[in-house]
């Protein structure tokens, strides 16, 4: 079996990154790619019944300093 354990092995991407020529996925621009929305609510009521389930944390979490059911 070869083994690359003490040779240099020069990775196919290489040229194209140190270039600045690479095409990563935020390079690409196209409408269809992304999704945009603006939800107007979150009704997290079916969730909380599940057993096991100790809170659903959503924005509206992280935007009052209550943070009164903290998880254990």
């Amino acid at each position: 079996m070869p083994s690359n354990i003490g040779v240099s092995v020069q990775s196919k991407e290489a040229p194209d990154k140190l270039t600045g020529t690479v095409k990563y996925n935020n390079d690409v621009a196209s409408p269809d790619l992304y999704a945009h929305a603006i939800l107007k609510s979150i009704d997290t009521s079916r969730a909380l019944e599940v057993p096991g389930v100790k809170a659903v944390v959503t924005g509206d979490y992280f935007r009052t300093e209550d943070h009164s059911y903290e998880l254990e």
